[in-house]
């Protein structure tokens, strides 16, 4: 999750968010969603906070992952260079594999059903 960092009189200045309940609440929504949407019982989520390319980048060197897997929104031209883009960043700076998914502005999950 990103840091909101927000300009202040003395220079940038970190908000404090998301706090640790916020980082809590994700991680618990994240492996539930995992759990009964795609079925896996045993899930790890670790939800941290910083530069997103980054902590993606560190964390896959810490735990000798094999594969990175990231969804995209598919940006181009002006609204990726205004915006950024985490994926790119990554794929160009990554050891591992990195395979995308683009989600073409819809759920990457089935619906939901009654």
């Amino acid at each position: 999750m990103e840091e909101v960092i927000y300009p202040s009189a003395y220079g940038m200045e970190r908000a404090d968010a998301p706090g640790p309940e916020v980082v809590d609440r994700v991680e618990e929504s994240l492996a539930s969603m995992a759990r009964d949407e795609i079925g896996y019982e045993n899930v790890v989520v670790e939800a941290e906070v910083g530069y997103a390319p980054s902590v993606i980048l560190d964390y896959q060197d810490e735990h000798d992952m094999d594969l990175i897997v990231l969804s995209t929104h598919g940006r181009s031209g002006l609204e990726r260079l205004l915006l950024g883009s985490v994926t790119e960043r990554v794929v160009r700076r990554a050891s591992a594999p990195v395979f995308i998914v683009k989600s073409f502005g819809t759920s990457l999950l089935p619906p939901a059903t009654a």
